[in-house]
């Protein structure tokens, strides 16, 4: 029994490490509305610390292109921010907004990034 009790008290508390990628969910439409073409397309993804503004740069940037190009179907598109440039030099602790351009299915050609940009909320999983 001593043994028992003994070995309890030297087991450590496991402790999950967040995952340093953001999951981004949208939907890709032409001027009048409709799913824009099946297939992988080029898109950059920039956050910024201010809603917008002539003199605003990015904080953080990603771009996936060539090997790394979304796939969209019936216009929609999931990626996980932060699989290929790293998230880990960004405060989280400010109101933080996202940017999104795209850049079609072959060379890229970025269309400008689209407006307005999203602000990032908090998951439940933040607060604690």
């Amino acid at each position: 029994m001593l043994l028992t009790i003994t070995a309890i008290l030297f087991v450590s508390e496991a402790t999950a490490q967040p995952t340093p990628t953001i999951n981004y969910q949208g939907k890709l439409t032409d001027t009048n509305g409709l799913a824009v073409t099946n297939g992988t397309y080029n898109m950059r993804f920039y956050l910024y610390n201010a809603v917008g503004g002539a003199t605003t740069s990015a904080i953080w940037t990603e771009e996936l292109t060539s090997t790394n190009q979304v796939q969209v179907t019936n216009g929609l598109f999931s990626v996980m921010l932060g699989s290929t440039t790293a998230l880990t030099s960004i405060d989280f602790n400010q109101a933080l907004y996202l940017g999104v351009e795209i850049g079609g299915t072959g060379a890229p050609t970025w269309d400008g990034e689209m407006s307005p940009r999203k602000e990032l909320g908090t998951v439940p999983a933040a607060f604690e």
